[in-house]
């Protein structure tokens, strides 16, 4: 990748020592009422949205909402692996181990395991809420709110909204049975509020000089750049027409063929294998993130992300997806073609051979 913008260390300070204290008081509440070892440990942050996370995981889960009330709003989602659920609730339940290791491995989750899961929900929800309101400034409750099964990939959790939100990864351990995976969803804009600064990404990349001085020169009009030799291709998915002449200038300075698609036809990888493809990703318009994470998965396809208003949260999800070249709008015509020129820079040759053999 050209540039990996990262979440600066310690800015998500408050919100990690929240999420950790969480988690332990989560751990020792459930382990108390089951009289089993329970082991909750924070893993990654990440930026997500509804449809990003129900595509990029698999597997069977429940799911636990809350709303955040009084000085704050929005849901908070527990994810917990169905094993996890049946587990729990089957020692509520008081089942012998070997019952509760069938259950998990037919995944067996009754009715009476749902309404007892229930009660697990109010537990971990508690535990939470005493949490947040030891550490959030300003006064916060949860109010817990529903709870449902979903299987991933697929279709968005109904309980879920479209906003921006936090995942907080986290392993969970229950007496000796295998390692599991669960994660604690907040609101973007609720967990900045309880970090008490926002959650800040570096810079894409280091500043250069010499490129800041180009950029606050004029542009060339199309017919003063000289032609260079052709070295790939650029397939574009863009509507605005002012973006589209920028990049008819910037194939023409850096030797590249032209392939203009419709920005609503959803690139097949098979399609563009060898070539560059520029996406443009406007307001609301997220799932073109999905459709750059599915051509780099073809491991043969460069991508370009072009962000009509960038944000740090769109900045990581066009980095979660993969991208090769990240820009924001507006950009000058020379910057955007040093940004593509650098795919060249790094990977030329792979890219010109391949383009070679898709001709």
């Amino acid at each position: 990748m050209s540039s990996e913008p990262t979440l600066i260390k310690g800015s998500d300070g408050a919100l990690a020592e929240l999420i950790e204290v969480a988690l332990q008081s989560i751990g020792t509440s459930i382990g108390t009422l089951i009289d089993k070892p329970v082991v909750l440990q924070a893993g990654a942050l990440e930026f997500l949205n509804a449809d990003l996370f129900s595509a990029q995981r698999a597997g069977k889960y429940m799911l636990l909402t809350g709303d955040l009330e009084k000085d704050y709003a929005g849901p908070v989602h527990i994810l917990l692996g169905l094993t996890e659920a049946i587990t729990f609730s089957s020692y509520m339940m008081r089942l012998p181990d070997e019952v509760i290791q069938k259950n998990r491995e037919e995944e067996i989750f009754s009715e009476e395991n749902q309404e007892t899961f229930g009660e697990v929900g109010n537990i971990i929800f508690s535990a939470l809420d005493e949490a947040l309101r030891g550490k959030a400034p300003g006064a916060v409750n949860i109010r817990v709110k529903d709870q449902e099964n979903c299987e991933l990939p697929g279709e968005a959790p109904k309980s879920f909204t479209q906003d921006p939100f936090v995942l907080y990864s986290f392993s969970c351990k229950v007496a000796e049975f295998a390692e599991a995976e669960g994660a604690i969803l907040i609101p973007l804009e609720a967990a900045e509020k309880i970090n008490g600064e926002p959650l800040n990404f570096g810079e894409l990349e280091g500043p250069k000089r010499a490129l800041k001085r180009l950029e606050n020169s004029p542009e060339d009009e199309i017919e003063d750049i000289e032609q260079a030799p052709i070295q790939g291709r650029l397939a574009t998915y863009v509507q605005d027409g002012n973006l589209f002449k920028k990049i008819r200038k910037s194939c023409r300075r850096i030797g590249l063929e032209l392939e203009k698609r419709p920005k609503t036809e959803v690139p097949n990888p098979s399609a563009h294998r060898g070539k560059i493809v520029l996406i443009e990703v406007g307001r609301g318009e997220l799932k073109r993130f999905e459709w750059c994470r599915r051509l780099k998965e073809s491991g043969e396809i460069h991508v370009a992300i072009m962000l009509m208003e960038a944000t740090q949260y769109t900045v990581a999800l066009a980095y979660k997806a993969g991208a090769d070249v990240i820009v924001g709008w507006p950009v000058h015509e020379r910057r955007l073609s040093a940004k593509l020129a650098s795919i060249f820079e790094e990977e030329g040759s792979e890219t010109t051979e391949a383009v070679a053999e898709s001709a």
